[in-house]
Parts: C-alpha cells; sequence; structure tokens
C-alpha cells in the first residue's frame, strides 16, 4: 500500500527537500516497529560539554560529492530552545571552505561536526539578514533518537535569549546587541524542480508562493530531470557529510532538493537537523546527490545555496521528525506512474512523458507539473492556445475495491495554455480524491492523453434569452415567471473571443416542485461543481465522472426548500468565461 494522507488533511502545497533518482527495481516495506536497525549508534557529545569556546570540525561538500572540512566554535547553548529536551547550540564557522561560501548556506543542512572525535550535532539553523557565518546546530544526542521514532512537538523558529544575543554580537564584528537577531530558522533546503517552465515562471511562482504561505522553509529552484536507472542496483549508501537527498518525484517532473548526511549508522542514515516536512513516519527517495557549485551571497542577506544534481538512488527515507530525517539503505520505494501522450497538431508533432511519483499526498501537484512540462515542451512555448484532454485516475479504495475516473475536456487560454490544462484539467481533479475526507485510498496510475493548437477557444457569456409558459417568446429578462414543477427554456448567447459571430447554446431546465416563493438562477460556463455535498468517495467518484465540463454551458436553479442545486448542461465548444445570474419568480 502507498504511504496515505491523514483523513481532513487540506490541500497542500509540495515541499521537497532533496534531488533524486528512483530506482524500480522492486519495494519492500519499510520496518513498523520501534526497533532499530543501527547497532551501534555513534558516540555523541553531551551538551554539557559544549561550552562557549569549544571547538571542532565540521563536513559537508561544496562541490562534487566529496566532504571537506572547515572549523566550528560553540558560541553559547540556548536549554529547550528548539523544543523541550532539544537545546539550541549557536556556533560560528570559518576556514578557507568558509571562506569560499561566505557562510553557512542553503543545502548545508545535516552538516555533521565533530568534537575529540565524537559527534557533536548537524548545523542545521541561520539567520536572515545576518552574519552568515554564525548559525545553530542540533544536538547529536536528539538525531540518534530519531531512530528510536520518538513523537516531537511541533517545529518552530529558535527564539534566542539575552545571553546568546550578547555572544551573536561578540563573535560578528558587523553586529552589535541591539541588532543581534531574536530568532534562528531552519536553514533553507535549495527546492529542485523539474517540468515547471523554466521561461514565464509561473508555475515555479505558484510553487513558492504556496510554500511560503504555509511557512516552508525552501527555495525553487530549476532543476534536471531526473531519470530511472532501469533495473541498476542501487547506489552506494551515503556518507557522513556527504551529499544526501529525500525527494518526492523523478522524471519529466523531478522534485527534489540536496542536503547532508549527519551521520550513517549500519543501514540507517540520519540528516538535516531539522525536519524536511515534519511528517512523522513516511516514505521518500534516498538518494546522493552532485554538488556542481556552492554560490555565496555577495550581499549576505538571502544566504548563498548549493546548486547539484541527484545521481543514483541508495534507499528510503521513513522518519522525517523534528531533529531531523532518517532513512534506510538498500530499499526502493514503491511509484505511482504518471503518463501522457500528447500531440500538438499545428507541426503534427507528439511527445509522450513520464514520472514516477513516490509520496500520494504531493500527487496532485506532481503531476500539474508533468502536465506543464510536456504541454510546454510540445509547443516550445509558455503561451496561449486550447486543447482537448483526456485524463484517467486509477485506484482501490479503503476497502481494497478498484475505482476509476475518466474525464474528457476541452480547455483554452488566452495566456498559458501549460498552466491552464495542467490546473484545471489534472491538478483539480487529483485533488479532490487525494485530500478527500471519506477514506484512505491509493491512486494506482495517471494517464493523460490529448491534442493542443493554436486556436483560441475562450467566449464569454454575452445574453440569456428565457420563455416560459407564463412569458411567451425568448426575451432578455431580469425575472423569470414560472409554475413550481414547470419548465424554463434558455436560449444563451455566447461571443468567441476570435469572432464576431454569435453562437447559441439552448437548455431546459425543470423548476423543482420544492421551490418556494422565489430563487436564483445562474448561467455559468466553464464547468460547475456539483460534488460540494457528496456524501461518500463513491459519491465524489461518481460526481467526477459526470460533473459539466469546461467546454460546457450549464445552468443552475437555487432557492429556499433546495438542499442541492438544480443543474443541467449543455456542450458549447467554448471555453467559457462570464456568469449571469436571474430572479425566479414561481407563479400559481
Amino acid at each position: 500500500m502507498q504511504n496515505r494522507l491523514p483523513r481532513h488533511h487540506p490541500a497542500l502545497p509540495l515541499v521537497v527537500s532533496l534531488a533524486f533518482v528512483a530506482s524500480m527495481i522492486g519495494w519492500s516495506a519499510p520496518p513498523t516497529s520501534a526497533a532499530t536497525l543501527c547497532a551501534t549508534p555513534p558516540p555523541v557529545v553531551d551538551v554539557s560539554n559544549l561550552t562557549p569556546g569549544t571547538t571542532g570540525t565540521a563536513w559537508t561538500v561544496v562541490e562534487g560529492s566529496t566532504p571537506v572540512s572547515f572549523d566550528v566554535e560553540v558560541l553559547g547553548v540556548l536549554t529547550d530552545g528548539i523544543a523541550p529536551g532539544i537545546d539550541f547550540i549557536l556556533i560560528q564557522v570559518s576556514g578557507p571552505v568558509i571562506d569560499d561560501t561566505g557562510g553557512i548556506v542553503a543545502g548545508m543542512s545535516g552538516s555533521p561536526v565533530y568534537v575529540g572525535g565524537d559527534l557533536a550535532g548537524a548545523i542545521s539553523y541561520g539567520f536572515f539578514g545576518a552574519d552568515p557565518t554564525i548559525g545553530g546546530m542540533t544536538p547529536a544526542a536528539s538525531m540518534v533518537h530519531i531512530l528510536d521514532f520518538p513523537q516531537p512537538p511541533s517545529p518552530a523558529p529558535v527564539k534566542l535569549d539575552a545571553t546568546l544575543q550578547r555572544a551573536f554580537a561578540r563573535a560578528s564584528e558587523a553586529t552589535t546587541v541591539a541588532s543581534a537577531p531574536a530568532v534562528a530558522k531552519p536553514i533553507t533546503v535549495p527546492l529542485t524542480v523539474s517540468g515547471l517552465g523554466a521561461s514565464s515562471g509561473k508555475a515555479q511562482s505558484r510553487l513558492q508562493h504556496w510554500m511560503t504561505k504555509n511557512g516552508s522553509p525552501f527555495a525553487v529552484t530549476t532543476g534536471s530531470s531526473a531519470q530511472a536507472p532501469g533495473g541498476a542496483p542501487l547506489g552506494a549508501p551515503p556518507v557522513a557529510g556527504g551529499a544526501i537527498g529525500a525527494a518526492y518525484s523523478y522524471g519529466d517532473a523531478t522534485f527534489g532538493a540536496i542536503g547532508t548526511a549527519t551521520f550513517v549508522c549500519d543501514d540507517e542514515v540520519v540528516a538535516f537537523g531539522h525536519p524536511f516536512n515534519h511528517s512523522g513516519e513516511t516514505t521518500l527517495a534516498l538518494t546522493n546527490a552532485d554538488i556542481i557549485h556552492t554560490i555565496p551571497d555577495p550581499s549576505q542577506v538571502f544566504g548563498g545555496f548549493k546548486l547539484g544534481q541527484i545521481t543514483d538512488t541508495s534507499g528510503i527515507v521513513t522518519q522525517d521528525r523534528l531533529a531531523g530525517i532518517a532513512g534506510i539503505t538498500g530499499t526502493a520505494p514503491e511509484l505511482t506512474p504518471v503518463t501522457s501522450d500528447l500531440t500538438y497538431t499545428p507541426l503534427g508533432t507528439s511527445d509522450q512523458g513520464s514520472t514516477q511519483v513516490v509520496t500520494q499526498e504531493y500527487l496532485p501537484y506532481i503531476s500539474y507539473a508533468h502536465t506543464y512540462y510536456n504541454i510546454a515542451t510540445i509547443t516550445d512555448a509558455d503561451g496561449p492556445g486550447s486543447g482537448t484532454l483526456d485524463l484517467t485516475v486509477n485506484g482501490t479504495d479503503e476497502a481494497g475495491d478498484p475505482w476509476t475516473v475518466s474525464i474528457s475536456d476541452t480547455y483554452s487560454s488566452e495566456y498559458n495554455l501549460a498552466d491552464e490544462v495542467g490546473y484545471y484539467g489534472v491538478y483539480r481533479t487529483l485533488s479532490d480524491l487525494v485530500y478527500q475526507r471519506f477514506e484512505d485510498i491509493d491512486v494506482d496510475s495517471v494517464d493523460i492523453s490529448g491534442s493542443l493548437s493554436d486556436e483560441d477557444l475562450t467566449a464569454r457569456v454575452k445574453k440569456v434569452l428565457s420563455r416560459t409558459n407564463q412569458q411567451r417568446g425568448f426575451k432578455q429578462r431580469h425575472t423569470i415567471q414560472v409554475r413550481r414543477g414547470g419548465r424554463i427554456d434558455l436560449r444563451v448567447v455566447i461571443l468567441p473571443t476570435d469572432s464576431d459571430t454569435p453562437v447559441t447554446v439552448d437548455l431546459r431546465i425543470e423548476v423543482p416542485s420544492k421551490l418556494r416563493g422565489s430563487g436564483d438562477l445562474l448561467v455559468i460556463g466553464g464547468g460547475f461543481p456539483l460534488r460540494d455535498r457528496v456524501k461518500s468517495f463513491a459519491d465524489l467518484v461518481d460526481s467526477l465522472n459526470h460533473q459539466p465540463k469546461q467546454s460546457d454551458v450549464s445552468a443552475a436553479i437555487f432557492g429556499r426548500g433546495l438542499r442541492d442545486p438544480k443543474v443541467v448542461s449543455e456542450p458549447s465548444g467554448y471555453v467559457l468565461q462570464g456568469v449571469e445570474r436571474l430572479n425566479i419568480k414561481v407563479v400559481r
């Protein structure tokens, strides 16, 4: 069974943290007991021995895959600074490596620090707009404890007390006590994504906005696609101080970023020193990575970052806790395939795409990115156009019974077809399925096919004509008089964007016998949601399979006595914009 999203989970933005390549050589489930695979954890330094002035050595990768060392000095300790039972250790880094990077950079999360040969902790926190050589360290003992599957409190920024603010000011020549930062935050993890369109950046901006809104410490950058090794053996286990990844997908839409391994014990790896998405028990891809270059920030405001790419998969991430992430090497995660087969009619060209998704809670957004990437690739533009899309989603419900959602629709945009199809054609449907509240489900596959063109199929509702037995002849009316249980004939006049010739669509809707007094009649294009009052997952699947299409004209009656709106739809051949609202007066 796939990793499942908890019930009543809201639609989530994608928060990811390492680039990854996943192998398809098989899958085995992670252990479910609290027993650790690590027989001999690394010896650790007790926090009580990390007094101001204590020095140590840290390791991380700044280029390639070989860790290099730099110096660390302890400035002070804030008891329970990260959370009850997890102290915050204020540190300063130095040495030739730091001279080159400009300080602590995004991607250093998890860099191990050794004092006297024992593990003291991992560099994991930094300060915004302050001296980048000063940061925070998560104690080693708390990270080793991840292997026991603890249940920590929710993560939060670390508030420095007056003692540590004074220590910060003493260590930084450019900082006074008055200007010393009061809060340390987890080091930003560079999120590398492929498939979101490098030209307009709209999709990347959407992702960054969602992550920032939800307080996720990730910076979105463009990355390369990661391809599956196709049956090759899993990669070598990470090494302490080496570049490491934990990712959600690979293929056309590769989502991941790069951090640092803190320690390796037998088949287990612990990294980051802060949570990835704080999801507790999880299933992500564990990978190795190659650092192309570490880019400093001359402004010393936003912070430098590691530019890297994933290499091979080494295992799975099983724990995402407050003090870091933990994974098991030697096994690969289960994957959900997302495939597409698209044709661009002006050139007669076609493209088949493939993405493998590791964690289903991010399936909607990754599928959106996959669709966006393939449309932008085949049309060679982030521009206007139209397309017909067939979406088929297969899965199993909580009882193990199969279900299918199949939707065929037309989409059009005056601005960005890839975003229109990806969001309205794929993301919204998958969000309804994955984030529904009724039961745990598995999505087994997502298949997308269709044809694209440069034609503009948008149109707007120009006017609505109506007639009833009480009001003969089609006329433009603000109030429609009709008997309860009677019928209303509508003639919707729409005007295509690229034409001066109106098009008419006729609808007939019966007034529900339960409607009392008066009501409203809404005429709208672009689909009409019918799933607000579904009472089960089976109802949801049925409503998705029968909902009005983007290219339909829909009419809906609302009013007193009606629990659900009465809705009818007819195809128009256009993606409609605009809404007309009319009054209904029930007469005897």
